[in-house]
């Protein structure tokens, strides 16, 4: 990007060329699919003399921003769905039989049971079942108390077969997994709240906002 930036401030033609043409005529050039840059230079060269070359609109500073934008957004996006794997991986060290699935630690009680106790059982069962329910009590509005009891249930017999020391190495790398994964959400959503506000100053959003189920952070993304 640096050198089609330097490129067009001297006035070149600039021009992109498809990969999938490059790879193509790599062949018919040397009649060698081996890549190389010194190779591809000259293959590009003749693929643009010949106009096989790509159309690339030069959007106005909103539409690239709002690309840009809406790149930075996808990646925040995998980041974070990359983060919650790792997570999803940790917590099966530490409960290999964990009774809920893997979107139950993303509830507030999920929430609670990370923050509080590092998803850990040494720690969860370090007191007795009652001390548990009253302390959860005070974290969440409305607890369940029959899937914390089975939790609970669980924890108890996960301690009789994986070691503390153990489980104190894996809630430590979950408690900095989790960190990390609130703060990718952080930044996932601050790119989302701002991608949606410039696509609202655009003409076409009066327009595109009368199509029903498509969310503006989608839409925005489209355009």
């Amino acid at each position: 990007k640096k050198l089609i930036s330097v490129a067009r401030k001297m006035n070149f033609k600039v021009s992109y060329v498809s990969g999938e043409a490059t790879k193509k005529a790599r062949g018919i050039e040397s009649n060698d699919n081996s890549k190389s840059d010194n190779k591809d230079k000259f293959i590009v060269l003749t693929l643009a003399k010949m106009s096989k070359t790509l159309n690339c609109r030069q959007l106005p500073s909103a539409y690239s921003r709002l690309r840009l934008l809406g790149e930075y957004y996808d990646d925040a996006a995998n980041n974070t769905m990359r983060i919650r794997t790792e997570i999803s991986a940790v917590k099966l060290k530490l409960f290999p039989d964990f009774p809920f699935k893997c979107s139950y630690l993303y509830t507030r009680a999920g929430e609670a049971l990370i923050e509080k106790y590092g998803l850990n059982p040494f720690n969860i069962t370090k007191y007795s079942w009652g001390y548990f329910w009253q302390r959860m009590k005070v974290y969440l509005k409305q607890p369940e108390k029959e899937k914390l009891l089975k939790l609970y249930r669980s924890a108890v017999s996960i301690v009789n077969y994986i070691s503390e020391a153990e489980a104190s190495v894996s809630e430590r790398q979950l408690r900095w997994l989790w960190e990390t994964y609130q703060t990718s959400l952080k930044r996932k959503e601050r790119l989302k709240t701002e991608l949606c506000e410039l696509y609202k100053t655009l003409p076409e959003y009066k327009s595109l906002a009368k199509i029903e189920k498509v969310s503006d952070s989608l839409m925005a993304r489209l355009i």
